[in-house]
């Protein structure tokens, strides 16, 4: 699912690690507003900020170890 909201928020900006954190939260913020009351949501939210996390270190070639 795309996340429009995250994508919006990189707009005009860097893909640096200060970014990549604050589109975090960008994303939980979506998140929690989306999947209210659903019983994944926990779930969901911790598996979606890991894959997020990554894929923006990733594509920024930034040299930070994803946290578990």
């Amino acid at each position: 699912m795309r996340e429009i909201e995250v994508e919006e928020f990189f707009l005009g900006k860097v893909l640096d690690e200060d970014n990549i954190e604050k589109a975090i939260i960008v994303l939980q913020e979506s998140m929690d507003n989306r999947l209210a009351g659903r019983p994944t949501l926990p779930y969901k939210r911790v598996a979606v900020e890991r894959m997020l996390r990554e894929a923006l270190y990733e594509a920024s070639n930034l040299d930070k170890v994803v946290a578990l």
